[in-house]
């Protein structure tokens, strides 16, 4: 699907209009090609957002094409963080291919006691429509905590967005208050009669952590539903990010925080996808090793080793461009014919 020209107001209603056609014909993905629209932002970023969860519903992947500056503008946005952006026709048929749809749940809630009560049950209603029962339990303590946190110590609407992309659950809660939350303070008595609050949320989720956004605050948590989650077990919490975190990974000028999903080159934030964090922080935590593609594809994307093989070659591609290198002058990636992939620093 190609858009030209400009994208009026009510263009969303268009796009719509030609996505729903395409879903008729239940396609395996669906790309939409927006690089020959106007200059800038092409189109809304919610409008976008919105059609991406409406394809997720119904099990298709959808990718936008962009030119890269448009794209770039596009990621800043908080409704465009999570699209599925590419530059060129060819890899967004690929990714159309390989993305496994994101499942978004996004309620906007006012101050009303009843929004908590409401965050809860259309967490669970998520849980159970998405396939995962298991997690149904923690989900609704940690979106009807972070609600209630939320509510009480900040004015105005508050946003619930829950998402799952693979085995990933992530709740995020943003709000007006540009106050971050403080970190619960572990008592020394490992049997605690009493918990609330934030404890919560750290018992449940397997990592959390807060940052400043767009004149307001973001808290989120995550929860893996492979992973087995005790509410007895305190979770390392993440909290003021300008806090020291044991998580922190150091190669060369590469500093990864493991528990809360940050990476910096040289001191500059590197905005990553969730994937290719997963593969940057497997390879950092093995640091001078040569890891094999078969390990990587296997411990990355849960699939048979002898699959993925090219998947793994966009996302190492995709990384070093992040990482201001390529495959003829590699700096941290280095590829080790016939035995996989090794990270290092470069040389003083």
């Amino acid at each position: 699907m190609r858009l030209i020209g400009e994208f009026p107001g009510d263009g969303h209603v268009h796009l719509r209009r030609i996505i729903g056609k395409c879903l008729a014909e239940d396609p395996a993905g669906i790309v939409v090609d927006l690089a020959h629209l106007a200059p800038g932002v092409p189109a809304s970023p919610i409008a976008l957002a919105t059609e991406q969860r409406r394809t997720a519903r119904s099990g298709v992947s959808l990718v936008y094409v962009l030119e890269e500056a448009a794209a770039a503008e596009l990621k800043a946005t908080a409704a465009g963080r999570h699209l599925v952006l590419c530059t060129s026709i060819a890899a967004g048929r690929f990714l159309a291919a390989l993305v496994t749809p994101h499942r978004w749940l996004h309620v906007a809630l006012d101050q009303a006691p009843s929004s908590v009560a409401d965050a809860r049950a259309r967490t669970a209603a998520a849980c159970r429509d998405w396939g995962l029962p298991g997690l149904r339990e923690s989900a609704q303590e940690i979106a009807a905590e972070l609600v209630a946190n939320a509510i009480r110590h900040t004015a105005g609407e508050v946003r619930l967005t829950v998402s799952l992309q693979g085995d990933l659950l992530r709740i995020r809660v943003y709000d007006h208050s540009p106050r971050l939350p403080i970190q619960p303070v572990t008592t020394a008595t490992p049997a605690v009669a009493h918990t609330s609050g934030l404890e919560i949320v750290a018992q449940h989720a397997n990592a959390w952590g807060a940052r400043i956004f767009d004149g307001g605050k973001i808290v989120w948590a995550t929860v893996r539903a492979r992973t087995t989650v005790s509410v007895t077990r305190r979770r390392p919490p993440v909290a003021e990010v300008t806090e020291p975190d044991p998580a922190m990974i150091h190669v060369g000028g590469l500093k990864l925080d493991a528990t809360g999903g940050r990476v910096w080159l040289d001191g500059r934030p590197l905005q990553l996808t969730t994937r290719e964090f997963e593969l940057l922080s497997y390879l950092m935590a093995r640091a001078g090793t040569i890891v094999s593609r078969r390990e990587l594809v296997a411990e990355i994307w849960r699939q048979p080793p002898d699959a993925g093989g090219r998947t793994l070659d966009v996302y190492l591609c995709w990384l070093r461009r992040k990482l201001g290198e390529d495959g003829r002058a590699p700096r941290y990636l280095h590829r080790v014919r016939g035995l996989g992939i090794r990270l290092s620093a470069p040389p003083e």
